[in-house]
């Protein structure tokens, strides 16, 4: 098989589990009724690992346009998890960050995550493990 196929491959695989660990995650936080889709966990998560990003990095990472970042971050900010604040540097520039209760939510999810993979990998033998 040719390495580019093997890398696509890889990616492809490594996007499924990260989709599947999403879904796994936001299931065991369902009943806190916060009524979060993938793409708003998958934005919290992403102002969480990057210091007050933009709204257009937070786009740009998600894959969605400005106007649907936009949206996502009004729907954010209306749940009080995220903070929109102006770019000492660049006052045209907004910057995102979590608020006390969308720090605490992905901190949660992100401890979710953990606890599955954690929860799989016990199930393997140790060779599959290592793998």
């Amino acid at each position: 098989m040719p390495d580019a196929a093997i890398i696509l491959t890889t990616k492809l695989f490594g996007a499924a589990v990260t989709s599947l660990v999403t879904e796994v995650a936001m299931h065991s936080l369902d009943s806190d009724g916060e009524g979060m889709t993938t793409t708003q966990y998958h934005a919290l998560r992403y102002i969480r690992l990057h210091n007050c990003p933009t709204a257009g990095e937070l786009a740009e990472a998600l894959q969605i346009s400005n106007a649907a970042v936009t949206k996502l971050i009004d729907r954010l900010e209306k749940k009080a998890l995220v903070i929109r604040g102006t770019d000492p540097a660049d006052r045209r520039a907004m910057r995102l960050r979590l608020s006390a209760k969308g720090q605490k939510l992905a901190t949660r999810f992100s401890d979710a995550e953990k606890e599955y993979f954690n929860a799989v990998i016990a199930r393997m033998n140790p060779s599959e493990a290592e793998a």
